[in-house]
């Protein structure tokens, strides 16, 4: 368990190694590559989590002498425990320099992810650390309509101005409404209103 993770924190051991691990039967394995000695980590993301995170798999961090080609996947599970059934998120592999870097967009708060890591066929096992970032971006707090952002009375000639604002990890509402005159169809709404 490396912790809770909570907007602009980051979660981090450096003393890892996947020697002697194997592969259990039923492990789910990754789209982007096949596993051969897993190590399996989880943190929990807090009430207040950022729009986006980065876990980093890194090759031999202490420099203890044995690298490794890393592989990362994140998952969340059906029940929050690891008897549920798993649902990848996404997975990560790229040619060496062997660590590996992956960005997850709008993690849900106050939920378990597991994190599979595990070396390539080109260097399978070594030591490794394993750093879980949040960016400290905040999400968007009016995405729904009766979130929406109170601007007040405008006056005549007034104008208001927020360069604050964003539409990280907005989603549309059921039944959101779109106007039928627009020409582009709605993927990502905040709300306002005045």
């Amino acid at each position: 368990n490396m912790g809770t993770l909570t907007i602009g924190n980051t979660l981090q051991n450096n003393n890892f190694n996947n020697f002697c691990s194997g592969t259990q039967p039923g492990e789910p394995v990754p789209a982007a590559f096949a596993i051969d000695q897993t190590q399996w980590f989880t943190f929990t993301t807090g009430a207040n989590i950022g729009s986006s995170a980065t876990i980093e798999a890194l090759n031999d961090p202490l420099n203890n002498g044995d690298q490794i080609d890393l592989q990362i996947a994140l998952y969340t599970s059906s029940n929050n425990t690891c008897s549920g059934a798993f649902t990848e998120i996404e997975s990560d592999y790229f040619t060496p320099p062997f660590g590996e870097e992956m960005d997850v967009e709008c993690l849900q708060p106050n939920t378990t992810y597991w994190v599979q890591v595990d070396g390539s066929g080109l260097n399978t096992e070594g030591f490794f650390g394993l750093r879980i970032a949040d960016d400290g971006i905040a999400r968007a707090t009016n995405d729904d309509i009766c979130s929406a952002i109170n601007l007040g009375t405008m006056a005549l000639g007034g104008t208001w101005t927020d360069n604050n604002m964003n539409s990280f990890c907005a989603t549309i509402q059921a039944g959101e409404p779109n106007s039928p005159g627009c020409i582009y169809a709605i993927d990502q709404t905040i709300w306002v209103q005045f």
